[in-house]
């Protein structure tokens, strides 16, 4: 057996999907950063413990804790109380010029 049979083309498409959408995951929270404060935008980078809580129940079958369960309320909670308080403020957003072409 070489060392390269276990890199199968399902693999590689993967493993470049991965990498993909991991690339405008990291793009789209900087656009975010830029048209508003941190602290609104970085709440919803704790939702990865909940999609990856739901992953894990959909391909390996694995039931969450009841912890599990209490912390992604506490988050989810959490998170639309910054929302909320976000969405009653006025928040001065960037121009979007940076990100327009040049007439």
């Amino acid at each position: 057996m070489r060392s390269t049979d276990w890199l199968t083309a399902q693999l590689t498409a993967a493993l470049g999907a991965t990498g993909f959408f991991c690339a405008l995951g990291s793009v789209c929270f900087y656009v975010a950063l830029k048209h508003s404060f941190a602290a609104n935008v970085s709440q919803y980078h704790y939702t990865q413990l909940l999609t990856g809580a739901l992953i894990a129940y959909l391909f390996w079958h694995e039931i969450p804790t009841i912890s599990m369960l209490l912390g992604g309320v506490l988050i989810v909670g959490s998170g639309l109380y910054i929302a909320m308080g976000a969405s009653r403020e006025r928040i001065e957003v960037c121009p979007l010029s940076p990100l327009l072409p040049e007439e």
